[in-house]
């Protein structure tokens, strides 16, 4: 057993964790509720978007600017996907991401309801949702982000 108040020597340079530790850490990498929410809301929000992409290709006539927009669909569409498993994962630079995806995921929502898809509607409503729950879970993030690391580290 190792003195916790010894000073540290150079085959230390690793955090030492038991199998209860090990435990105690498994458990706080597992995403508490609000944030599976959170995540909940961006994956159904990447949905929506490529329900828009495929509205925009089905719908629309395709001149140069309704393919560079559904390729910026598809793009949204993925990053969203993206922020949602990073989340799962403690990740906060991918939540910072939906932060500053969600005007642009606006913007988007508004031109897929003003084309005439009335998903629009829930979409708008999903970017101001998604984003609400991503800051009450913040600390969240972090938590399973630092056990994530820890338990890969040891």
């Amino acid at each position: 057993m190792n003195n916790p108040y010894a000073p540290p020597t150079a085959h230390d340079a690793a955090p030492v964790v038991d199998e209860r530790d090990r435990a105690d850490l498994f458990i706080d990498s597992l995403p508490p509720p609000i944030l599976k929410g959170a995540a909940l809301a961006w994956f159904v929000m990447g949905l929506a978007v490529a329900f828009f992409l495929l509205h925009i290709v089905t719908d629309l006539v395709l001149t140069a600017v309704v393919i560079g927009v559904a390729i910026v669909h598809g793009l949204l569409a993925l990053a969203c996907f993206g922020v949602a498993a990073g989340l799962l994962r403690g990740k906060k630079s991918l939540a910072w991401l939906g932060f500053v995806l969600a005007p642009v995921l606006f913007i988007a929502s508004g031109f897929a309801l003003y084309t005439g898809a009335l998903a629009g509607l829930m979409a708008m409503a999903l970017v101001l949702l998604a984003p609400a729950l991503t800051a009450a879970a913040w600390s969240s993030i972090g938590k399973v982000g630092r056990a994530r690391e820890l338990l890969a580290a040891g």
